[in-house]
């Protein structure tokens, strides 16, 4: 299996979204770019684990790993030195513990991922990530991602909480194992959370979202997010599949083109 590289947006574009946001609506903007940070900050999680399972991260180079046991339950567990740099851009520092049921590429194996003191680019990420291997689904491989209790603590303190799940549909590149820069992958799922300022909301995948891994950037998908109670939906459109830096995000009548780079 190769890995599962879905993001690439860094916590420093989301910050960009949510200054420009918020010179419109400052309470509104919360709901969409709190919700697609937060999203962001755990994909980068379970990004960092599920390639060191297939041989295809640089964690090494960033992290002290050790591994537990030598039959299933395998614990690997993921320390990580601050100053050093991961080669992504990110700056890592804490621990990150992932519980193998079995082998990475197994149908029905779980990875339940949780961490200690962990922080990327200065947001702690906290909560427990289960993935599970569903084996093939309509012709695909595809894993189911569910992020319970999480929590992302911005630099000054703000707190934002996510549940999720996520399926993750691997739809291209399947034939060449080795190769992971042909991979597509496309997601679906939900969520629901409550943002910086205490808002709750739901957030659901309306059209699947696309990335392939030779693309810098999601390609395409829209997210929609709805606050508790009603309110003006919030959405987030990717784009028509193609391989650019552009988003755009909108508000009742209002939207702007955003710049994810």
């Amino acid at each position: 299996m190769k890995l599962l590289s879905y993001f690439t947006l860094s916590i420093a574009t989301l910050l960009l979204v949510t200054t420009a946001c918020e010179k419109q609506e400052a309470a509104d903007w919360t709901y969409s770019t709190d919700d697609t940070m937060a999203d962001l900050a755990f994909d980068d999680v379970y990004n960092a684990m599920s390639g060191e399972s297939n041989d295809n991260n640089n964690l090494r180079a960033c992290a002290n790993l050790t591994l537990s046991g030598t039959t299933f339950p395998i614990t690997v567990t993921a320390d990580f030195n601050a100053s050093t740099g991961c080669g992504d851009g990110r700056v890592r520092s804490g621990v990150i513990t992932a519980v193998y049921s079995g082998r990475w590429n197994a149908t029905g194996t779980t990875v339940t991922i949780t961490t200690t003191d962990y922080t990327v680019n200065g947001y702690k990420v906290a909560g427990t990530n289960v993935i599970e291997n569903l084996g093939t689904v309509n012709g695909n491989p595809t894993f189911r991602s569910t992020v319970t209790n999480g929590q992302v603590t911005t630099p000054t303190g703000d707190v934002i909480h996510r549940d999720a799940v996520k399926e993750y549909a691997w739809i291209d590149g399947t034939s060449t194992p080795l190769d992971i820069t042909d991979d597509v992958w496309q997601l679906t799922g939900s969520a629901n959370g409550t943002t910086r300022n205490g808002n709750a909301y739901t957030a659901q995948i309306t059209t699947p979202v696309i990335k392939a891994n030779s693309c810098n950037w999601v390609q395409q998908g829209v997210v929609e997010v709805q606050p508790a109670g009603g309110g003006v939906v919030r959405k987030i459109d990717y784009g028509p599949n193609t391989c650019d830096a552009t988003a755009t995000v909108s508000y009742g009548l209002w939207s702007m083109n955003i710049t994810m780079n």
